[in-house]
């Protein structure tokens, strides 16, 4: 599980107002690594983050940053096929989405390429000049209503209307963004690979480029522990002690996104 947690550094401890932290977990084949999987995708989905499945390349990676407004979640199966070298050959493209994530890793303001910046800001223009549209013609529809006879009528295209000027606020962020460059950008990756796979993936190459320095590894064995079969079998304190873990860690994590939101503001 390889897995990079970035936060605004109040104290600027880091010299570059992040703090960074990597960790990358070997698990053999079948020993439930997908468990880790889904407490995150839960834990993400509660306090209401989106979260990727696969990174395809570096301009995926900057697009899942600027939509999400400077955060990048990211539940990935195989850590192999983005760190491997293997996966260089395969894939030339390989070398630009591990330059990404390092600067995600590391700048204080993620700077787009020329060539991303036009691509994404005639995009996103697309995109708001599409919206503003929408909010005109239903503009139009909600003069023809009836004040006095119309009234949930004339609500109901209210609130579709602030949702639009919800998005073109987006929008307009988002175009700022990649103009100016997205501040304190904060990734969190999660990468599981297996002990087979982690040797082609510890090479002098991806330790100097910073990527596994700033890592810390842990081999879980090549045994297997014990599966338990039987869900029943637990006793009920056992699983309400699953329970009550789960509820105390949910408000961790939404206080992690909201001191991540009041640290953009």
């Amino acid at each position: 599980m390889l897995s990079s947690d970035i936060f605004n550094d109040p104290g600027n401890l880091t010299g570059s107002g992040i703090i960074a932290d990597q960790k990358i977990i070997a698990q053999t084949t079948f020993s439930g690594k997908e468990m880790p999987q889904r407490v995150i995708d839960r834990l993400l989905d509660t306090v209401g983050l989106r979260v990727y499945g696969d990174i395809r390349s570096d301009k995926d990676v900057v697009t899942a940053c600027i939509d999400n407004q400077g955060k990048g979640f990211y539940v990935i199966d195989e850590a192999h096929t983005i760190l491997s070298m293997e996966a260089k050959k395969s894939n030339p493209g390989i070398e630009a989405t591990q330059a990404i994530l390092m600067k995600m890793m590391t700048a204080e303001n993620l700077k787009l390429s020329h060539l991303h910046q036009s691509a994404f800001i005639a995009n996103y223009a697309s995109a708001l000049n599409s919206v503003n549209k929408q909010i005109s013609a239903k503009e139009m529809i909600k003069i023809g209503y009836n004040s006095e006879l119309e009234v949930e009528k004339i609500n109901k295209i209210n609130r579709e209307i602030k949702e639009l000027e919800n998005e073109v606020d987006k929008y307009t962020q988002s175009i700022e963004m990649c103009k100016k460059g997205v501040k304190s950008p904060a990734l969190n990756l999660m990468a599981l690979s297996t002990p087979q796979k982690l040797s082609d993936m510890i090479s002098v190459d991806n330790i100097e480029k910073g990527l596994l320095a700033r890592g810390l590894l842990i081999d879980c064995g090549l045994e297997r522990s014990k599966k338990c079969t039987k869900y029943e079998g637990r006793s009920e304190q056992k699983k309400l002690d699953g329970e009550l873990m789960f509820e105390k860690l949910k408000p961790g994590i939404g206080l992690i996104a909201q001191y991540s939101d009041d640290c953009k503001d």
